[in-house]
């Protein structure tokens, strides 16, 4: 056995007879710290003050890092309050230096041992409890976290294309092989549980095959935790669900195929309806056909989205990037915009007066006018939006285009979710939309190498930017 301590009496613990110690003195917070990220030694005896801070200022610092060493705080003080802390920093006992003798020094060090010993083992079993409860056994891992290393089955590896390979399994083999776009809500998804928002984490992604292909990934897993309720490993199943989605998205190809035929039919026929010249239709009737007509139009957009759907997820979504100058092309899809609608101020500012990206420039336009449509729908008439251009503050080498809004903002609670597919912000007595286009702007975006994200404030308006790549011509 080994002990980190902060200077308590050495001769005390060479006095400890029932349990072989080889202790490691240590003498300062810094030198503490550092025996913490060892992560070898079975117990530490820790005075409460070290210097200028405290035991409890490392305790919290190591729990934040996710290092679980049963400690045992030493104090020359009478203090209900530090004892409190004490505990809720995760320490196993608290000793006064009069309580100090090596009887009791001896038995508060095997009582933090094996306290320790058996809230591993019960937390295992109960993690391995909930583990066996998940159906879908293709492959399971295991997950160190304070380390990063992990465990992968042979039906894991298998899954990614490596099986019979001998590669250092670590937690970023795995980030590495997440699909771009899926990453931000993979990483969400697991903080939730690991912070206690969530009892299990699950998550639904792409995983890049070995090949150069994606195939889709259900992975479900619990955390284990330590006395003080910190997250120390994960454990989990990983099942292959690419036959489910594949269905899923010949089903929505099929009934948009099918779908888009009799549409296209019936807005030709309201569309020449409407351009007669005689008289022969009142106004009741032409009001009538123009609703036909707006009406129809929304459907195709949504039978074109459920295509667009269908060909990101197999990863046949076109992208075609070249250089131009985004500032005049996106200036002009916004006075287009201006033009029809009356609902809102449509403005548009830039302080760049030109600058060339690359970029597929059809696809931007689709992404701000999602993104104008979306604005345009949550903000009151009358009030501003502002699209703007300017250079990327965090990311060099990016160009940022922003749309940005005065209207209700989105709540707290949806907020992390409004780039998922088929996910609607709108209230439910006010839905419009199937949830397609932000998903599919971050779709577009990523694929172009750029971001997207949502500055939001609840109540008074939100904020949606993107990057895109400036052109550099190396000639």
């Amino acid at each position: 056995m080994g002990n980190a301590v902060a200077e308590p009496s050495t001769r005390l613990v060479a006095s400890i007879q029932q349990i072989a110690c080889e202790p490691e003195w240590v003498q300062d917070y810094d030198d503490a710290m550092a025996a913490f990220e060892d992560a070898r030694h079975d117990v530490v005896l820790l005075d409460a003050i070290l210097g200028e801070r405290t035991g409890l200022d490392l305790l919290r610092e190591t729990g934040r890092r996710g290092h679980t060493l049963p400690v045992i705080l030493l104090t020359a003080e009478d203090d209900a309050d530090l004892t409190v802390d004490a505990i809720e920093a995760g320490v196993s006992e608290t000793l006064h230096d009069r309580e100090l003798a090596p009887d009791r020094l001896e038995r508060a060090i095997g009582h933090a041992i094996e306290r320790a010993r058996h809230l591993r083992t019960w937390t295992a079993s109960h993690a391995y409890r909930d583990f066996r409860q998940f159906s879908d056994m293709d492959g399971h891992w295991d997950l160190d976290l304070h380390r990063g290393t992990a465990y992968f089955s042979a039906g894991w590896m298998a899954m990614s294309g490596h099986a019979n390979e001998a590669l250092e399994a670590t937690r970023d083999f795995w980030y590495s092989r997440i699909h771009p776009s899926d990453l931000e809500r993979f990483e969400r998804n697991l903080q939730s549980h690991l912070y206690g928002l969530s009892p299990t984490f699950q998550c639904e992604y792409r995983i890049r095959h070995k090949s150069g292909t994606y195939r889709w990934a259900l992975t479900r897993g619990v955390a284990v935790r330590d006395a003080a309720g910190r997250p120390v490993r994960m454990v989990g199943t990983h099942c292959d669900v690419t036959p489910r989605r594949d269905a899923v998205e010949r089903l929505l190809a099929n009934v948009s195929r099918e779908l888009r035929g009799p549409l296209d039919a019936i807005y030709g026929f309201v569309a020449t309806l409407l351009d007669r010249t005689d008289s022969s239709l009142g106004e009741p009737e032409r009001c009538l056909l123009e609703s036909t007509r707006e009406n129809t139009r929304g459907l195709q957009d949504i039978v074109r989205d459920l295509l667009e759907v269908t060909r990101a997820n197999t990863g046949s979504l076109q992208v075609e990037p070249r250089p131009f100058d985004v500032v005049p092309w996106i200036r002009e899809t916004v006075e287009l915009r201006r033009k029809t609608s009356a609902h809102a101020a449509l403005t548009f500012e830039s302080e760049l007066p030109s600058v060339e990206v690359f970029a597929d420039k059809d696809r931007v336009r689709e992404v701000i006018e999602r993104l104008l449509d979306n604005a345009t729908r949550f903000t009151r008439d009358g009030e501003p939006i502002t699209t703007s251009v300017s250079a990327a503050p965090d990311d060099k080498g990016m160009i940022c285009v922003s749309v940005e809004d005065r209207g209700e903002g989105i709540t707290r609670e949806r907020e992390p979710h409004v780039f998922e597919c088929l996910y609607n912000e709108s209230p439910p007595d006010d839905r419009t939309g199937l949830g397609i286009g932000l998903y599919l702007s971050r779709e577009i975006v990523t694929r172009q190498g750029g971001r997207i994200w949502v500055d939001n404030r609840p109540g008074e308006g939100a904020r949606f930017a993107f990057t895109l790549p400036a052109f550099r011509d190396e000639d």
